[in-house]
Formats: C-alpha cells, structure tokens, sequence
C-alpha cells in the first residue's frame, strides 16, 4: 500500500501531527492516516460493508482493500487473545446529517479510523437483527437456531428438552453483564444464562453475545435466539463529537412454535454490543444518545398457538419487553439489559404454562476515551470514561 512521505511531520501534507502518546485502541495503526484520503458527509442512507469495504448508498466504494474514493479500507485478523476480525474504514473527516443514517453489515467488527475528526449528528446503526432476529450485528454473535448454537464470547444457553410436553426456555445472551436464564418448567431446568464477559477497555473488540434456541416441542422447529449487538470503534486523531444516535442493541429473540400436542419454548434474548470512542476531546452533546441494550427473550408457544417475540433493542433509556404471553398457557419472555437495569429471566412453565420463556439479554458496554472528555448525552448501560496520558 503506498503512503505518503512528509518531510516535516504530517502537518506539511495538511494532516494534524499525531498527538503524542495517543496510541489508538486495539492496535489500530494510526499511520493509516497518513494516506490522502477525503473529507466525507453522508447525508443520504449510506451502508458500510466490513467485510469487503463496499459503500453503497449516499457514497460509494467499491469492493476491496487499500484506498479507493478517498476511503481507506484494511482488514485485521483478531488477536491470540480472541475477539473479532476488524474491518477498518479510513478518511480525514467524516460527518453524519441529521437526518441520515449509517448503516454498518457484514461479520467483522468496524474501526472508523478518522485523521483529524468526526461529527456525528445522523445515526450509526451496527444493531443486531437487520435481516432475521437471529443475525448478529459486525463482530457479534449469532442468535441459536435448530442447527447451530448460539454464537458470541456469552453465548446463552438453548432452551432443553425436557418430557413432553415440557420444553424449557432459552438463556439470554452475556456481555457486559450476565444475561438471563430461560424460564424453567416443573422438570426442566431453564437454559443457562450467557456470561458476563465484555473486557473493561474494551481490548479485544468484540460485540455481543446472541440468545439460545427454544425447545422445538413436537414440532421441530427451534425459536431463534437474538443476534448480539455489533462491535463499532471510532478513532478521531483529532477530535469526535456526537449529537445524534449509535445503537448497538441485541436482537429479541423469537417467540415458540405452536404444535397441537406440545408447542415450543421461548428463544433467549441477544446481548447489547460494544461501542468504544476515542479522541484527544470527546463530546457527546445532550441531545445524544449511545444505547447497547439487550433484546427481550420471546414467549413459550402451546398446543393453542405460536407466541411472541421479545422486542428488539432500542435506542433509549427503556428495555426491550420480553414477549408477550397470547393466552393463560404461555409464559412471556424476559426483557432485556439497559442502564442500571439487568436483564429479566424468562417466565416459569407450570402446569398451565408448560413450556418456559427466553431470558432477557444483557447489555453490553461503552467505553469514551480521551483527554478531554463531556459526556453530556445519554448512555445506555451508563459508559465507564478514562483518559489518555498527556507525557
């Protein structure tokens, strides 16, 4: 990949020089920066793939690595230690309007690694659940499904099988908190809960966890569990300044299956992802909102019907609702994590309500990052701030 030489420092090429002992998160190399790259606003919906570095919408990029259209793209494999595989986007500036909203797909973890800054007034969605509940958002991990269990680094348990017509609900996914367990039935025990399991700084990146699958009851069909919230870093060499939205929010997980003999459990809810910001000045204005919320866990379905779903994570102060009960034989979901607000566990099958509930995800992290920090906006679980060294 070609760079560009300064013989006095970066700011000779019209680049800030980098600022000492700011060393960017998650070995990301901030000589990235040195390329020419462009100065960006998307004002119309604009997605961001990162796995291949294709920008589509109020942009375009096209597929592949190193620089194109102004845009730095690289990819990292995850270190010894674990976390997810990064997909680094690269620009001097960026700015998000009001209005628009950028979206962030595919299965790597997203860097937003900017030379001199970033202002965020649109939306950045890496939220779980864009195209089925139990789809991950970047760097997260899959909700449970009848073929593969729950992915993530707390993963919750899938809901068990227990003697007809008992079936047991899935566990909700982990992160930055444990999640919740499955509801139990009179012989089942619930699907575990997903560990706590986000590191503090947020080293390795990673997202959230997803949700267990529900027992199939007779009909073998598996309730999805959530997907876990994306992993989202955004690195300003300069400086980063939010007033409008960043959701991470895990996936609710699906409500069972309706069978005339014996219906399904509830899949478990998938975990609130990680956002990391960084800069020598942070501002996170008061009309922002950061929000990693966990997903609800989805009702128990019966011989009479299927069930419901537990919500999706929002972008706000107000957990997911785990899914709503349809009839007095099913047990409703657990909700999910929010700001100093754990997940619930999923409700108990009983004699009248055979199968049990998903348990709620966990929120996941937020960590803000700099030397000078006003975290004015709301966060949601409540960010956890650190400086950087001046020396």
């Amino acid at each position: 990949m070609s760079r560009l030489v300064c013989a006095v420092g970066l700011s000779a090429c019209g680049y800030p020089p980098l600022p000492p002992a700011f060393l960017p998160s998650n070995h990301v190399d901030p000589t990235l920066t040195v390329s020419p790259l462009g100065t960006v606003t998307i004002s119309i919906n604009t997605t961001f793939d990162s796995d291949t570095g294709e920008i589509t919408g109020g942009i375009t990029r096209e597929v592949g690595t190193g620089i194109a259209s102004g845009i730095g793209y690289f990819q990292v494999p995850p270190p010894s230690t674990g976390g997810s595989q990064l997909g680094i986007f690269v620009l001097h500036n960026l700015t998000i309007a009001p209005l628009a909203t950028l979206r962030l797909v595919g299965t790597r973890g997203v860097v937003l690694l900017l030379g001199n800054l970033a202002k965020i007034d649109g939306t950045i969605d890496v939220a779980a659940g864009q195209n089925a509940r139990s789809s991950p958002g970047p760097g997260g991990g899959a909700g449970g499904t009848g073929s593969a269990a729950a992915g993530g680094c707390g993963a919750g348990g899938a809901g068990i099988r227990g003697t007809p017509p008992e079936d047991s609900g899935a566990g909700g996914g982990g992160a930055g908190t444990a999640g919740a367990n499955g509801g139990a039935t009179p012989n089942t025990p619930g699907g575990a809960a997903g560990a706590m399991c986000l590191p503090l700084a947020l080293e390795p990146l990673q997202g959230g966890s997803g949700g267990g699958a529900g027992g199939p009851g007779n009909t073998a069909v598996y309730a999805s569990g959530g997907g876990g919230g994306g992993a989202l870093q955004i690195t300003s060499l300069g400086s980063l300044e939010i007033n409008g939205v960043i959701n991470a929010g895990g996936a609710g997980g699906e409500g069972g299956a309706f069978d005339p003999s014996d219906g399904g459990s509830g899949g478990g809810g998938g975990s609130g992802g990680a956002v990391l910001l960084e800069a020598p000045t942070v501002i996170v204005d008061s009309g922002a909102i950061i929000a990693a919320n966990g997903g609800g866990g989805g009702a128990s379905g019966t011989n009479v019907t299927a069930s419901n779903p537990g919500e999706n994570a929002s972008a706000s102060l107000t957990p997911a609702k785990g899914g709503v009960a349809t009839v007095m034989e099913t047990a409703g979901g657990g909700s999910g994590g929010a700001k100093r607000v754990a997940p619930t566990d999923g409700g108990v099958g009983t004699i009248n309500h055979t199968n049990g509930g998903g348990g709620g995800g966990a929120a996941g992290a937020i960590l803000v990052r700099g030397r000078t920090l006003m975290v004015m906006g709301e966060t949601t679980p409540h960010a956890t701030q650190t400086g950087i060294d001046p020396s």
